[in-house]
């Protein structure tokens, strides 16, 4: 980089020493200097004009070269230096390498690579017993302890990124969050597996503490400390709507216990159908019933053997062999013993003696017995109170056949006259029966007891016909059964027998419209369904005013009384 005589350099372009540009020989000299000056080198206190002088250009390029050695001297120095750095760096790297470190956990002696720094203390460890513990420490639910050993200061998040997989780095994450929110007083998680969602605990309010008109399940007033722990406690999850305590996480709540309290009562005898907790002595497992009058009820009609878990049986007395235990799930019945009854919607199975219908349906005995007993609701005779509540089968079961026996012979006796009747009226064929999706296919006595209406007489007792169930309308919610009375026992025209079919099909015209007549009223008067909700009012209607006739039938006009005559013998109305 030394620079050559004027004599010897090149007549046309030379270097500038300062920028390394190119310029003619003419100008350079004033380049230099202007270089000069804006780099700082060379400061003149205002430009002075200046006459060409060999001396001075040649002064100002010695210049311009020491300048340009200096500078390239101390990059040469600068990048000796560091090299020596990265020579030493790596001379210390081979250094460690081949030097054996000890990890206080496993007490191995390991190479520097399988080694590691934690980031937030001096302590170094194998990375293998570091992962371990971490892992460890997670599956544990104690993400707390993933600490150093040496000093206790917890592990960074650098330090869990370079030990763990992405996949463990989460499952840590997860397990840290959960074990946070079940420390903390503030937040609960819901105890639902499927649901997992975290809210926030209420904090206690004195004026729920004072509300005393709260009752527990055995329907006595909760106390004061039951009333706290519940407002306190008591959570209901806004995802999957499951009741349960915030503290010992129960499902559902422990309505009017607090935390120990439930403990103390899950421990103790308790009366095997209100569960009402019992004191002193025990006297077996069928015994063990309180002292209330529903209770005492219940054991009298009870099953009194004991079944091979130990638990009393939950069925009914003199009935073999027992029902599979109500208390243990062992998966023999369609139902389970916390199940609430289907028929009374009020206790569990298990809180009163139950039957297993032939259907392998379980009811309450006194729910299936009060159903029956209650018969059909309304005017009209139906027989859903003989289906089972969930399959709609006929309810069978040898306890029930004494009280079932005189509902099934009255259910034969509408069939047989509903079946004569849609013999009489040639609908054995009708498209209801005939049509493969519909309800009554191939069933035509089922057919036959929807479509035709039958009612009990109030004198003789016996079914009798009253019309199509599609001419009914709108039942009446409120009758008197004095007014139900069929045609053989309301005679009123006198044409009261049928020489073939006695005075049973005996039946009457409504007497304000051309529909078959369902009540009997005053002792003089039959009504179809619809005249009969307008009774009071219609029957103060004139003779002239009521509706003309709309049927083929031949008969008086109407607001007179007329005998249909025999109900099967007659063919030609609807």
């Amino acid at each position: 980089f030394l620079f050559k005589e004027p004599a010897m350099e090149s007549a046309s372009l030379e270097e500038c020493p300062v920028c390394t540009k190119w310029f003619p020989e003419s100008v350079l000299a004033d380049h230099v200097e202007e270089c000069l000056n804006g780099s700082g080198l060379l400061k003149s206190p205002s430009p002075q004009p200046r006459e060409e002088d060999p001396d001075r250009e040649f002064a100002l390029r010695l210049i311009a070269q020491e300048e340009m050695q200096r500078k390239m001297e101390e990059d040469r120095n600068q990048r000796l230096l560091m090299a020596l750095l990265e020579e030493e760096k790596e001379h210390k790297r081979i250094e460690v390498e081949a030097t054996l470190f000890s990890c206080k956990i496993c007490t191995k002696s390991l190479p520097f690579e399988k080694m590691y720094y934690l980031d937030a203390c001096p302590h170094m460890f194998c990375r293998e017993c570091l992962h371990d513990m971490i892992m460890t420490k997670t599956r544990k639910k104690d993400c707390k302890g993933v600490i150093c050993i040496d000093c206790k200061v917890p592990l960074t998040p650098r330090d869990l990124k370079e030990l763990l997989t992405p996949q463990e780095n989460e499952e840590f994450t997860t397990a840290s969050l959960n074990q946070l929110i079940e420390s903390s007083a503030d937040f609960v998680r819901c105890p639902n597996e499927k649901c997992g969602n975290v809210m926030q605990t209420r904090k206690n309010d004195a004026s729920m503490e004072s509300d005393g008109s709260q009752h527990g399940p055995d329907g006595k007033l909760l106390s004061p400390e039951s009333l706290r722990h519940r407002h306190e406690y008591r959570i209901r999850c806004r995802e999957c709507n499951l009741d349960f305590c915030a503290q010992c996480k129960v499902t559902p709540y422990h309505l009017g216990f607090t935390c120990q309290q439930f403990q103390n009562y899950q421990h103790a005898r308790h009366c095997r159908f209100c569960q009402t907790q019992l004191n002193g002595p025990s006297h077996g497992a069928v015994d063990e019933v309180c002292s209330s009058v529903e209770c005492q009820q219940k054991k009298e009609i009870g099953c009194r053997r004991v079944i091979a878990c130990g638990h009393a049986c939950g069925g009914i007395k003199a009935e073999y062999p027992c029902i599979p235990c109500l208390k243990c799930d062992d998966g023999n019945l369609q139902q389970k013993g916390e199940d609430f009854c289907n028929i009374c919607w009020v206790e569990e199975l298990r809180a009163a003696p139950s039957i297993v219908l032939e259907c392998g349906h379980l009811f309450h005995y006194a729910c299936v017995v009060s159903k029956i007993n209650n018969a059909w609701s309304g005017a009209r005779v139906t027989f859903g109170f003989l289906e089972c509540a969930l399959c709609k089968q006929q309810m069978k079961h040898p306890a029930l056949t004494a009280i079932m026996k005189p509902h099934l012979q009255l259910y034969e006796q509408v069939k047989t006259k509903a079946m004569q009747r849609l013999a009489f009226l040639k609908l054995e064929k009708a498209p209801e029966i005939t049509t493969p999706s519909s309800a009554y296919f191939q069933s035509p006595e089922k057919y036959a007891m929807y479509r035709f209406s039958y009612f009990i007489c109030y004198k003789c007792k016996k079914p009798y016909f009253g019309g199509e169930r599609a001419c009914e309308g709108n039942r009446m919610e409120e009758f008197d059964p004095k007014e139900l009375v069929c045609g053989g026992c309301s005679d009123t025209a006198g044409k009261d027998n049928c020489p073939k079919h006695g005075k049973e099909f005996i039946e009457y015209k409504c007497r304000f419209c051309c529909s078959v007549a369902v009540w009997f009223c005053w002792g003089n008067t039959h009504f179809c369904d619809e005249c009969h909700k307008k009774a009071g009012t219609i029957a103060k209607v004139p003779k002239k005013d009521l509706p003309k006739c709309n049927c083929n039938v031949p008969h008086p006009p109407n607001g007179d009384e007329f005998s249909l005559g025999c109900g099967l013998c007659v063919n030609d109305y609807s």
